[in-house]
């Protein structure tokens, strides 16, 4: 809001988020008006942006690298090779819509199962969201598209018998090491780094 000072009218442009400016020597308080509202315009103006998917991922793969843990970014790195290798490099993602986003998906069912299609899935609307949120896109395409069904993993349990029957079987450290699984109820990793 412009305000006198010393004979002449001041601008200010003062918002949360953004830097302060202020200018100074208006003759009328329209003019220092005037040049918040033009000032104001510039700042708000959204900036140039790169459109071209493989540039945007690039962008998001920089920002992930310092935030995420190193498995979870190469797991995302994996996600957008995949996508930008069924896709193309040069695709526009203001064209992307659901029906490309659920073509690859189905392609990588078809090879792989429902789990790793819901994963993709996933990764993809995180991926999107990003984008929306850094102005790029205004709608997220991969929230329209369901979950794939997927196969439920049964763990094998073996009974008392089969434990029986490989521990009459096994000599020195295997017998140990069986003894410990089975005693422990741990997972084998963590018994793998038991130390003595």
């Amino acid at each position: 809001m412009p305000y006198k000072e010393a004979g002449t009218w001041t601008g200010v442009i003062q918002k949360v988020g953004l830097p302060r400016k202020k200018k100074r020597g208006f003759q009328t308080k329209s003019a220092a008006k005037e040049w918040e509202r033009i000032t104001l315009e510039k700042i708000m103006k959204p900036k140039e942006i790169p459109i071209i998917f493989s540039q945007c991922s690039t962008e998001y793969l920089k920002y992930y690298e310092m935030r995420a843990a190193k498995n979870t970014f190469n797991y995302k790195k994996k996600t957008i090779k995949d996508f930008l290798k069924y896709i193309g490099t040069d695709v526009n993602i203001q064209t992307l819509n659901k029906t490309d986003l659920e073509r690859y998906l189905d392609f990588v069912y078809e090879s792989t199962g429902g789990k790793k299609s819901n994963r993709e899935m996933r990764e993809l609307r995180t991926l999107f969201n990003w984008f929306k949120q850094r102005g790029y896109l205004s709608h997220n395409p991969a929230t329209e598209i369901e979950s794939y069904k997927e196969d439920i993993f049964i763990k094998y349990v073996p009974p008392p018998e089969d434990i029986n029957t490989i521990l009459l079987a096994s000599e020195g450290w295997e017998y140990d090491f069986i003894q410990c699984l089975y005693h422990f109820a741990a997972r084998a990793g963590e018994i793998r780094n038991l130390k003595w």
